[in-house]
């Protein structure tokens, strides 16, 4: 399935491969696709049950202070942050932190990421892998209960790879 972002959901838009012949090789240039309006994301009903799911973990789990899912290329799909909190700049770290880590897991061999776990000075940030094209990035304040919330998370992980 194509995310589609919230901006371009009730637009068609389109992906082209472009590709250039280099002394070695052909090399990708860019990538793009034609969604058409059948095709595209069913933003009204999952929109809203991706929120539900995020606001349920929040209300669960009192601990959790920032929810979003992201996709792999660090677009947001949905988000529940501050307002003072800017959603593009959550999901394109998340979204670096991600593409290091799968990096790490792969040069040591380690198979494939299931979740990771950075602690600030403030807040722990969780990351869960969602299936293979999203993830979902919670913050959680500092005391405590982490086993509590990663098998939480774990089943709101499987819900959500439902929906997407």
């Amino acid at each position: 399935m194509w995310y589609v972002p919230e901006m371009l959901r009730y637009e068609t838009f389109h992906i082209i491969f472009k590709m250039k012949k280099y002394n070695r090789g052909w090399f990708l240039i860019s990538i793009s696709k034609t969604i058409e309006k059948e095709e595209q994301y069913d933003s009204d009903s999952n929109h809203k049950s991706l929120e539900r799911i995020l606001k349920k973990l929040i209300k669960t789990i009192p601990k959790v202070k920032v929810a979003a899912i992201v996709s792999i290329e660090g677009l947001p799909i949905i988000s529940i942050l501050p307002p003072d909190i800017e959603e593009l700049q959550v999901a394109a770290t998340t979204a670096t932190i991600l593409c290091m880590a799968e990096r790490a897991i792969l040069e040591l061999k380690a198979g494939n990421l299931e979740k990771m776990y950075v602690e600030g000075s403030y807040l722990n940030i969780l990351i869960f892998a969602i299936e293979q094209n999203a993830v979902l990035m919670i913050a959680t304040s500092k005391n405590g209960g982490l086993s509590k919330i990663f098998l939480h998370c774990r089943k709101v992980c499987k819900n959500i790879a439902k929906l997407i």
